[in-house]
């Protein structure tokens, strides 16, 4: 087995394409003429590409680390360049790309798994960052602490609206079974 081989876990990595086409999205956009707001109606295509494989650092986690990362777009025909629509989920632009990753590993024979989760927001200028650890007292009875923190730096755009709303919580489960 060779160094790559041992350093990926004998796993390939995973390589992942995704596309989406919609007809006639519903978007709250301002006529240039008239300013008048009203329901626009646009096609988009939405595409990612991501990066998934586990490698093996014995030092920090003796049960591998798994990385996902993905760079994903939405574009959006017919608007006006600068042009700003309303979206069910966000403010969106002509062009909006954003990227994550997405880091998770575990400790104690899996009874100690830690994640972080990133999200950059590179049209809006904003993201977020979610770090959790869980711990399985028993199959019953996870318990899980973690924090989101939010930050941006175009006032009022994408994450920013929340940059004080930034929190921690503790989740305690059980499931039956």
């Amino acid at each position: 087995m060779t160094f790559l081989q041992k350093l990926l876990f004998g796993i390939s990595p995973v390589l992942r394409l995704e596309t989406l086409y919609a007809f006639n999205s519903s978007f709250l956009g301002t006529d240039p003429m008239s300013g008048i707001e009203s329901i626009q109606k646009h096609n988009e295509v939405r595409w990612a590409i991501g990066l998934d494989w586990k490698i093996c650092v014995p030092m920090i986690s003796p049960s591998g680390i798994s990385i996902q990362t993905q760079f994903f777009q939405r574009h959006i025909f017919g608007v006006p360049s600068g042009a700003t629509l309303a979206s069910p989920d966000a403010l969106v632009k002509k062009d909006n790309n954003n990227v994550t990753l997405f880091l998770r590993t575990a400790y104690l024979n899996e009874r100690l798994p830690v994640s972080v989760f990133w999200l950059r927001d590179i049209t809006g200028r904003a993201g977020f960052i979610k770090p959790d650890i869980s711990y399985l007292w028993d199959k019953n009875w996870p318990i899980e602490v973690g924090a989101m923190f939010f930050n941006g730096e175009l006032n009022g755009v994408s994450c920013d609206v929340f940059k004080h709303k930034n929190y921690s919580f503790t989740t305690v489960t059980y499931k039956w079974g």
